[in-house]
């Protein structure tokens, strides 16, 4: 077993393909970058202090999780028919391929 940590997670090509650029890079500079705000490292050993921990760091973890939570599977185009109807079997993973629908402005796609 490889243990990686969060930075490689994110760094990650099928991060990449799932989130898209821009959401890998929010989450990169917000949770894990040194260049950001890196609020894994700071919480994780204990460098935050009562003005790192206020309410807008709070809304930005609020934003990342809310973010994630309109990932969702989308049918692979090479799982359905040249009609546009979707095959009628049942389906493996590499059936399905993430996709985020909404972009850092909020808006649903």
């Amino acid at each position: 077993m490889q243990v990686k940590n969060l930075n490689e997670i994110l760094r990650e090509s099928a991060i990449l393909n799932a989130l898209g650029e821009d959401i890998q890079l929010y989450l990169l500079t917000l949770l894990a970058d040194q260049r950001g705000h890196n609020i894994r490292n700071m919480i994780c050993h204990g460098f935050a202090t009562p003005l790192h921990l206020n309410q807008q760091m709070a809304d930005r973890i609020l934003h990342a999780l809310l973010t994630l939570a309109l990932v969702r599977e989308r049918p692979n185009p090479s799982a359905q028919t040249s009609a546009g109807a979707t095959k009628h079997r049942s389906r493996s993973s590499s059936d399905y391929r993430a996709a985020v629908e909404v972009d850092l402005s909020g808006r649903v796609t």
